[in-house]
């Protein structure tokens, strides 16, 4: 036997390889070659062979290969003349297969039929010792399915009812998710790895494997009650998105995170005693934290309840910390040694006391009622948001933010405070502000001042990269306007003539309605997506935009012609309230849709 050990990379070379006589390869690889058959290699030996991401419709010509066979990405209707085996892996993924006849009976490693149109696993391999992947099919039973896999199995997307002829030992984890199981009927009794049930319509756990080494995972079904939980779950549990009143069931300890959000919890009794990185009973009905795990050492997350207080909250958590959207009115009983993440936000809170003082990363205490900062955490670098409440300073305010800050609805006057590094989003509005010295000059995405009383933009930073809005204010000069936005302008609702000074660079939408322009000279060339020039002094459409992609609007202007009109509108144009009369004789294929007298 004639023997090629270096790896063939091009139909054309094997097949003068072929002609020489060369019967047993090391790899032959043709992938992506647009094949649309094979060369013929019956009776030749091949360590591993690739024929995938091609046009095949048949494997005919196929050689036995005792490693890697792959074969995805094709347009196969049946494996007929696969490989017999035993081979290392065989990868047939992405195709148009509904049977699985032909198949290798015994795989070494990685069996892979994902992303076909397989109803059966009948004729598939009886022996996979690594992992079973058969999601993405139509499948409606696992008949046919090994007994045993000593990795992983697969068995995701498809329209599974129960587990019936499911691997019955499986050494690593065990995926069913997103199926349409009334039943975990067929289980396997024990999962070294994680087992995954989510996106079902369980209403009961029963079946469940009751050891499960890894995570475990039931979330996004329609569980009322957690009976029949395997007791011992080492690393997560999430049962989150359910119809958990109660927690009675769960595990004693989990060692990683347990999720419980988004259920109708009115108590956490039954919850596991301990759970040592994350606690996340957010989204619930709690009106109290009694029976909460007391031994969770980094995230704890209560938001979005009825809770009046933070007694009962795990002492030891150390980075992230979310008690928003309750009805607190105090912060006492939160845990001091918070590091990373504080949100408080949407409360009754009056004051910061109790805070930890330690929050490095993100704060949100927006949507309360304070009307001080004080106590507020000193090294705060990222976000910072104190909006809808009651300021009237920002004094207390963490100088080294750098993140996004927003301090809007409010009743701020002044700037003086604000944190001078902020890079993200700088947020304003509604406000009483009638200047905006003391304005951050380093800000990469969003400004937001409208809704105040500014006169003069003196003090923005030259650039926004993001979107800009100024609208709603007292102006009538665009002077001290950044040089350019990238995702677009507002300067609406204000008192000015003229564009002069506005961004030049808008790439995205543009809005200068409501104030007194006559002319539009000025406006930036790149505006792509809205333009609305609405409700002012306007006799000409001189200077607007050549193409807007959605919506033009110049509307209640004087207009007295459609020169200049914008040719390429693929969405709204409205034109009402005009002396220039109708628009259908300028209209072409590209004006969708025309609003008019």
């Amino acid at each position: 036997m004639k023997r090629y050990n270096e790896e063939v990379t091009d139909d054309e070379v094997l097949w003068g390889l072929l002609d020489q006589g060369y019967t047993d390869f090391a790899k032959v690889s043709l992938r992506g070659l647009q094949m649309s058959r094979l060369p013929n290699m019956k009776g030749c030996r091949v360590a591993e062979f690739d024929c995938s991401n091609n046009r095949l419709t048949t494997l005919k010509g196929a050689p036995e290969v005792s490693g890697t066979f792959d074969c995805s990405k094709n347009r196969l209707v049946s494996l007929q003349y696969a490989p017999a085996g035993p081979l290392d892996s065989f990868l047939c993924m992405d195709n148009r297969l509904e049977s699985l006849a032909g198949a290798p009976q015994v795989v070494e490693r990685e069996f892979d039929c994902s992303f076909n149109r397989l109803e059966s696993l009948e004729g598939g391999p009886s022996s996979v010792k690594v992992s079973y992947t058969c999601s993405f099919n139509q499948l409606k039973s696992l008949e046919g399915a090994p007994d045993d896999v000593r990795g992983s199995f697969d068995c995701c997307w498809n329209r599974l009812t129960s587990l019936r002829g499911a691997p019955q030992e499986v050494e690593a984890g065990f995926k069913c998710g997103n199926n349409e199981l009334v039943s975990l009927e067929g289980a396997p009794p024990h999962v070294t790895g994680e087992f995954d049930c989510r996106e079902n319509q369980l209403v009961s756990l029963a079946h469940c494997p009751q050891s499960v080494a890894g995570r475990f995972v039931c979330s996004h079904n329609r569980l009322a009650s957690l009976e029949g939980a395997p007791p011992g779950v080492k690393k997560e549990m999430d049962c989150s998105f359910n119809l958990l009143e109660s927690l009675t069931g769960a595990p004693p300890a989990v060692q990683g995170r347990f999720d419980c959000s988004h259920n109708r919890l009115v108590s956490l009794k039954g919850a596991p005693t301990g759970v040592r990185l994350a606690f996340n009973c957010s989204s619930n009905k709690l009106d109290s934290l009694d029976f909460c795990p007391q031994e969770v050492e980094m995230d704890f997350f209560c938001s979005d309840n009825c809770l009046t207080s933070l007694q009962g909250s795990p002492p030891g958590v150390k980075r992230d910390f979310d008690c928003s959207g309750n009805r607190l009115r105090s912060l006492a009983g939160c845990p001091a040694g918070v590091s990373r993440d504080f949100f408080c936000r949407d409360n009754l809170l009056t004051t910061l006391e109790y805070v930890p003082l330690g929050v490095s990363r993100h704060f949100n205490c927006a949507s309360n009622k304070l009307g001080s900062l004080e106590s507020c955490p000193p090294g705060i670098l990222g976000n910072f948001s104190c909006a809808d409440n009651r300021l009237r300073s920002l004094s207390g305010v963490p100088a080294g933010v750098e993140g996004s800050f927003d301090c809007g609805c409010n009743q701020l006057s002044s700037l003086d405070g604000c944190p001078p590094g902020v890079q993200g989003s700088f947020i304003c509005s509604r406000n009483k502000l009638s200047s905006l010295e003391g304005s951050p000059q380093g800000i990469l995405e969003k400004m937001d001042c409208s809704y105040n009383q500014l006169s003069s933009l003196r003090g923005m930073p030259k650039d926004v990269t993001g979107y800009f809005d100024c609208s709603h204010n007292n102006l009538e000069s665009l002077e001290f306007a950044p040089l350019s936005t990238k995702e677009g302008f507002n300067c609406s609702h204000n008192r000015l003539k003229s564009l002069k000074g506005a961004p030049l660079g808008v790439e995205g939408s543009y809005d200068c309605s409501h104030n007194c322009l006559e002319t539009l000279d000025y406006v930036a060339s790149g505006v792509t997506w809205r333009f609305d020039c609405s409700y002012n002094l306007l006799r000409s459409l001189r200077g607007a935009p050549e193409q807007v992609s959605w919506h033009f609007d110049c509307s209640h202007n004087r207009i007295i012609s459609w020169e200049y009109l914008p040719l390429h509108v693929q969405g709204k144009m409205i034109v009402e309230g005009n002396p220039a009369g109708t628009l259908d004789e300028c209209r072409n294929d590209h004006l969708a849709d025309v609003e008019g007298d």
